[in-house]
């Protein structure tokens, strides 16, 4: 489905991705040179769409290439997610092909530049936007020169569906049912149909509509004045570990996750509350709602959120690794913590809990 060598590309523009600034150079690979084109003002890595409209339309490129700012063990950090994000943007606004190429010897490169040409490298001013020109030349010729070694290209979007006009439901993603890999997440339409499915970070890189499920366990704690009254049941609630890929340190429901392709969202929902909480019991469903959060790191939640409940009262073992504290709570009490301090809460959380309270009368 990639293509790793692009042999036909014969001019491109190259991006030094940055939050603030974002360098940009134009190439052939026939000189295998680069020349420094523009240096766009970003602010936080979205840059003025109009002002890139223009320098396509003024080089015409056959393909985009964007520096990857890896680790040096080839890992990848924060930036990374944000200059995938900005690869995606470009190909969903324009629909040309992308390339990302491994970054990490830029710096070093451009320092070297600099020295040769008899200028510190480490002083300010002028000498920041050579650097930047030069690291945007640097990554287009270590592609060019890359041409032949696919280990060193890493290609984002597929050039058979390059001709698309913005990133849809479907970029990029295998048809619903083929593998079985439990990192995969399942991609659904505004009506909860399967479209395909995709790799579960990259799913929120892209902002791709998936589904989700969202558990709540109760406990009844009756109020013999009012058998009616439910505000002194309690929610089992979580807070999220730390390491968690978004939402880090905020409270939320019991648990919660993605069905894998193939498998039943209440099937799935039982199997994650045991792997999470050590909780095994029948999960009823109860609803499903549409949210969309946009995360500090660049990621996405875009889901199609299934509500699951079930009225529990015995031993859990919660996974540490997923939820640093656990809390039973009266609804009266939660209700008012969540009017108090909303931040201090998931953004699916609210709009899921409020289904809860809609249906509580029903729940057995």
């Amino acid at each position: 489905m990639y293509h790793s060598k692009p042999n036909s590309i014969e001019t491109a523009l190259g991006f030094d991705f940055g939050l603030s600034k974002i360098g940009v150079a134009f190439g052939q690979c026939i000189t295998q040179t680069a020349s420094p084109v523009e240096i766009l003002r970003a602010k936080e890595g979205e840059p003025n769409w109009l002002e890139v409209a223009a320098l396509l339309k003024k080089f015409k490129p056959q393909a985009l290439i964007i520096g990857l700012p890896l680790n040096m063990d080839e890992s990848e950090n924060n930036m990374c997610i944000f200059a995938r994000k900005f690869a995606n943007q470009l190909h969903g606004r324009f629909g040309y092909k992308i390339y990302l190429v491994d970054e990490r010897l830029s710096s070093t490169g451009v320092a070297y530049e600099l020295e040769s040409m008899g200028q510190n490298p480490h002083s300010r001013s002028r000498t920041r936007k050579k650097i930047d020109h030069l690291a945007a030349c640097l990554i287009l010729e270590s592609f060019f020169r890359s041409h032949s070694d696919a280990r060193v290209v890493r290609p984002l979007i597929p050039p058979e569906i390059s001709d698309m006009n913005d990133v849809g439901a479907d970029l990029c993603v295998r048809p619903a049912g083929e593998g079985k890999n439990t990192n995969q997440v399942l991609l659904v339409n505004p009506e909860d149909q399967p479209i395909g499915q995709e790799e579960k970070l990259r799913a929120h890189e892209l902002g791709l509509l998936h589904r989700a499920f969202s558990v709540f366990i109760y406990r009844k704690k009756l109020d013999q004045n009012n058998l009616n009254n439910f505000e002194n049941h309690e929610i089992l609630l979580q807070k999220r570990a730390k390491n968690k890929y978004h939402s880090g340190g905020l409270w939320t429901n019991t648990c919660c996750s993605h069905p894998r392709p193939g498998e039943e969202t209440v099937q799935a929902g039982e199997r994650r509350l045991f792997e999470e909480m050590g909780i095994k019991t029948r999960l009823k469903n109860i609803g499903n709602f549409t949210y969309k959060a946009d995360f500090e790191n660049g990621l996405v939640e875009h889901e199609l959120d299934h509500v699951l409940v079930a009225e529990w009262d015995g031993e859990f073992n919660p996974d540490p690794e997923e939820a640093e504290e656990i809390k039973w709570l009266e609804i009266k009490k939660l209700n008012q913590w969540l009017e108090e301090r909303p931040e201090d809460f998931t953004p699916w959380f609210k709009p899921a809990y409020e289904m809860v309270l809609v249906r509580f009368d029903g729940l057995t």
